[in-house]
């Protein structure tokens, strides 16, 4: 639970931090548009001047006092009026026209909008009630290329901080996840162990009593009962060592020829008692012409008791189980199918992970560590095969495992 909140404070604290760069970000981005605008308008200020300058030293018949404005002089003002924005570097497109006190339009260059040019910022009256009209219709546009360096280092750094978020997010979210997990983890291990070394003790209680003390035939039974529950600690104890060892990559592995028709054989035999406990049923499709594949025994053995033991677990009254095997391509097929409890589309992508456990419902008896299936795909892996997994809640589950080939190719 402290770790729960720990994480969530933390994400917390960095998400407003997160927040905070972005919007300080954003705000530096707003600052240098809008100074960008400023700069702009200044410069096309200094560059009409320039205009204005310019026609004033034109000769008297094309002074603009001198003459009427008209469609044809629009080339020449329009020269003049580039080159004297380029001056002050403004290379954006523009309008332009001229009017009669703004009022009349005199001339109107080609495909300009009229009702931009009558409300524009930029109007120059230039004398002799002649005024000149400039409109830039990409302004916006011309200004965002023109800071494009800097909107894309920040748009970099916004992207930056959004993916960071997003990783943290699901950080946090996994070490929660593990942390939970873990937590039931050693939960269960410990009420795993309890159960035994509670049956020792009491079993050496018995021991010490003097009326049993004397009698061989109570003693050797309880010393079976201890060697059963000792037995069965270990048990535990090596299933966590060799999940440690599986996630570690760490297992060691015999390579013989192994018959996995007979290892299901021997294992459906053992569990005979245990299922007409419970009036169910384990059926044997062996069908495979070739059951032999090159391997470690006993970790291959451990893995089908494991999906049978599971199978057998969450199955809610009387389980109902099928082993089937088959050659595909040469390789070896075996599929465990059971019409248990089922397991949530959205927990098939998790159930191989270590320590995790699923919802038993109302199987509140169901016991385990969480790693059974991961050292199952883990044994699978080490043998170069594959495991998958479909399941329909309510419905059962079917886990299907593919073995390749001995390497000498025999089918």
């Amino acid at each position: 639970m402290k770790n729960n909140i720990y994480s969530i404070a933390l994400f917390l604290a960095l998400l407003a931090s997160g927040f905070s760069m972005g919007y300080v970000i954003t705000n530096y981005i707003v600052k240098i548009y809008k100074h960008e605008v400023i700069i702009m308008d200044l410069n096309v200020e200094k560059g009409l001047n320039s205009f204005q300058t310019d026609l004033s030293k034109e000769n008297c018949d094309t002074c603009l006092n001198k003459i009427v404005i008209a469609p044809g002089l629009l080339p020449t003002y329009d020269s003049l009026l580039k080159k004297a924005l380029a001056q002050e570097k403004i290379l954006a497109n523009y309008d332009f026209a001229f009017s009669k006190d703004t009022i009349n339009w005199l001339a109107i260059s080609e495909d300009s909008d009229t009702a931009q040019l009558k409300k524009t910022e930029f109007i120059r009256n230039l004398g002799n009630e002649n005024v000149l009209h400039l409109y830039f219709p990409n302004k916006r546009n011309y200004i965002i290329y023109r800071i494009r360096k800097t909107l894309i280092i920040s748009s970099v750094l916004l992207l930056s901080i959004l993916f960071s978020l997003i990783f943290l997010a699901t950080t946090v979210k996994k070490q929660s996840e593990l942390a939970t997990q873990k937590n039931n983890f050693i939960n269960n291990i410990t009420h795993e162990l309890k159960t035994p070394i509670a049956t020792i003790d009491f079993a050496l209680a018995n021991i010490e009593n003097e009326k049993n003390i004397h009698d061989p035939d109570k003693i050797r039974a309880i010393t079976q009962i201890i060697r059963a529950e000792n037995k069965r600690m270990n048990r535990q104890v090596e299933r966590v060592l060799s999940a440690a060892k599986a996630e570690k990559g760490a297992l060691e592995m015999e390579s013989e020829i192994v018959d996995m028709h007979e290892i299901i054989a021997v294992l459906c035999e053992g569990l005979t008692v245990k299922f007409q406990q419970k009036n169910g049923k384990i059926v044997q499709k062996l069908t495979a012409k070739n059951s032999k594949i090159q391997g470690d025994h006993l970790h291959l053995t451990n893995a089908i008791s494991n999906l049978l033991d599971n199978a057998f677990k969450y199955s809610k009254e009387q389980p109902n189980i099928t082993i089937e095997t088959k050659n595909i391509k040469g390789n070896l097929i075996i599929k465990v199918t059971d019409r248990g409890i089922g397991i949530a589309k959205a927990a098939q992508n998790l159930v191989f992970e270590q320590f995790y456990r699923v919802s038993t419902e109302d199987l509140h008896d169901v016991k385990g560590f969480g790693l059974g299936l991961s050292y199952v795909k883990a044994i699978v892996l080490e043998h170069k095969g594959k495991i998958s997994l479909k399941s329909k809640l309510g419905q059962g589950s079917s886990f299907r495992i593919e073995l390749p080939r001995m390497k000498n190719g025999a089918v």
